[in-house]
């Protein structure tokens, strides 16, 4: 019984091993965010908002395109490294069209980025990953706005990428060919990003990004 106990504590405690960067967003710093990884990468605040009920404890609003958190990419897993990119999010308004990226590093070119959102296009509402020229789906649509969900992405290297949505493994089509080959440009973006729609009235909170693709146990420790 105390082995069981003990598992289960340790099974709840979010993986530090890897953890390039964490915004916990538990606090307002003002112009700026802590990051409470090892790489202590400071971000600035852009026109967000910050609020102090999030999915858990603060977060921040963003509410357009042009709201953003921005850090500085280097050190984030580049080329075709292993990574996990997780994030709370919450949108308060459902597109028709277009996509919405909500966290995105590297540079703005076929295959050389690295970030998840929205993919709205031909009804789809689901969670992307995208590499900038082609997406991978889960399976799991975002049916109605204004509700908390977790979002985890995870890539292993060589092609091998899978989604988990509060936790549950959900992985869905996929347009990526092979390794992707993210190229860092120095800028990592947060909320708003140019050319997406929205977050309009969206929220994130709990933004890790880890250098290696943390098994589902993980996944579920961090949802």
């Amino acid at each position: 019984a105390c082995a069981s106990a003990l598992s289960l504590t340790s099974l709840a405690s979010p993986p530090t091993e890897g953890l390039l960067l964490y915004y916990s967003f538990d606090r307002n710093d003002g112009a700026t965010v802590r990051d409470d990884s090892p790489g202590n990468r400071t971000g600035e605040v852009d026109g967000a908002t910050w609020i102090a009920q999030g999915a858990r404890g603060g977060a921040y609003r963003f509410d357009s395109n042009e709201q953003r958190i921005l850090a500085d990419d280097a050190g984030l897993p580049q080329g075709d490294e292993p990574r996990t990119l997780s994030v709370w999010i919450k949108l308060n308004v459902l597109y028709p069209e277009q996509t919405t990226g909500l966290l995105t590093y590297g540079t703005h070119r076929y295959n050389r980025m690295s970030g998840v959102g929205m993919d709205w296009r031909n009804g789809r509402d689901q969670y992307y990953f995208t590499q900038h020229g082609g997406v991978a789906l889960s399976r799991q649509k975002m049916e109605s706005p204004g509700v908390w969900h977790h979002l985890a992405y995870t890539y292993a290297g060589n092609g091998q990428h899978h989604f988990f949505v509060d936790g549950k493994p959900t992985d869905g089509m996929s347009e990526l060919q092979g390794p992707i080959d993210t190229l860092l440009s120095g800028a990592l973006i947060i909320g708003g990003h140019p050319g997406s729609v929205g977050p309009n009235g969206g929220f994130l909170d709990e933004v890790r990004i880890y250098g290696r693709a943390l098994p589902p146990e993980e996944i579920q420790a961090l949802a």
